[in-house]
């Protein structure tokens, strides 16, 4: 990870935007979008810079640039075509613990401005270092196409219903549960619709009425070193996972996949005194099972039927233990599926 993923509150906070042409423009725009108060230093403006200085967006020092200008600052944004400029903004901001952005300067950069998805409050960035800012524009394009237009406004309803969820479901696995499937509807046929209140009501009052914390088991085969081989399915349980048990050499790319909260134990294997193997990971499988966990089990195993000797112990306690039998081929893999 070259740069940390951040959202920064710029909302009456001051910023600087060097330069007074199209790039600068846009930059600034943005950063008043945000809620910042965006301060301009150039000795020139274009005529939509000028008009907005007008209506009071924005702030604008006629001048060249100066070290001093950067004081004060939250961020500051330089983009201008004068190359000598460009490196004196970048090396005072610096020198004064500021954050920059040289436009079109990777080098010259303490943070990147990602492609943004706006469903606000729901925003959704994509940044490549400014190694290829062409793909993640085409990338977010793709997004603008899948993410519904409705998903700002959703985001907005859920925020407002968050207390009343914490208080009828006080326990968070119950909780999160609700929330994902709630939220995965959004993904069917009609949910383009606008949400309204009553609707978290009414799925609120269901669920609280029949649902209950039943854990389960998932068995997935570990796809080797190629872990775009994982099938949708696949996919799927692990980022809703509570629990993954998994062997100590399944590949890190694998486990990325996992839900971040998802509590990760390195599996092991040994003999039972009779010198058959057994996995000592049924005991803590069928106490998480047992507290309401949705637990994956992934490793090296037969593909065709994982952990069977496991799965059989774990069906005959009562408790709930499926395969995800097999990887999926080239034209079924998570990156084919993301490109159709």
């Amino acid at each position: 990870m070259d740069h940390f993923p951040i959202f920064l509150d710029l909302r009456e906070r001051p910023c600087l935007v060097v330069g007074g042409g199209r790039v600068a423009a846009r930059k600034a725009r943005r950063l008043q979008q945000a809620g910042a108060r965006v301060h301009l230093l150039t000795p020139h403006l274009t005529p939509s810079l000028a008009e907005a200085v007008d209506q009071g967006l924005f702030e604008h020092q006629a001048g060249r640039f100066h070290p001093e200008a950067v004081e004060g600052m939250t961020l500051v944004i330089a983009a201008t075509d004068d190359e000598t400029v460009n490196r004196a903004v970048y090396d005072a901001a610096r020198q004064r613990g500021v954050l920059v952005n040289v436009a079109d300067r990777p080098t010259l950069c303490s943070f990147i401005m990602p492609a943004v998805v706006d469903r606000s409050p729901l925003l959704v960035a994509i940044g490549t270092g400014g190694a290829a800012p062409v793909l993640a524009r085409a990338l977010r394009a793709r997004l603008e196409v899948l993410l519904p237009r409705n998903l700002g406004a959703l985001a907005q309803l859920a925020g407002g219903w968050r207390d009343r969820v914490a208080q009828t479901l006080p326990e968070p696995g119950q909780r999160r549960r609700f929330w994902e499937a709630l939220l995965g509807g959004v993904w069917q046929p009609g949910m383009e619709k606008q949400p309204r209140d009553e609707d978290f009501s009414r799925l609120l009052n269901t669920w609280h009425k029949t649902q209950k914390a039943e854990g389960e088991v998932a068995f997935i085969p570990c796809p080797g070193d190629e872990p775009e081989q994982l099938t949708i399915q696949a996919l799927r349980l692990l980022q809703h996972a509570d629990v993954i048990l998994h062997d100590p050499g399944t590949p890190a790319p694998v486990l990325d996949y996992a839900r971040r909260e998802a509590e990760l134990i390195p599996a092991g294997h040994c003999n039972d005194l009779n010198g058959v193997p057994h996995s000592p990971m049924l005991p803590i499988m069928m106490r998480h099972v047992r507290n309401g966990a949705r637990v994956v089990r992934i490793g090296r195993t037969d593909p065709r039927n994982p952990f069977a000797s496991e799965r059989a112990t774990l069906g005959q306690l009562g408790i709930r233990a499926f395969p995800v039998p097999g990887v999926s081929g080239p034209t079924e893999s998570i990156t084919q599926a993301m490109a159709s």
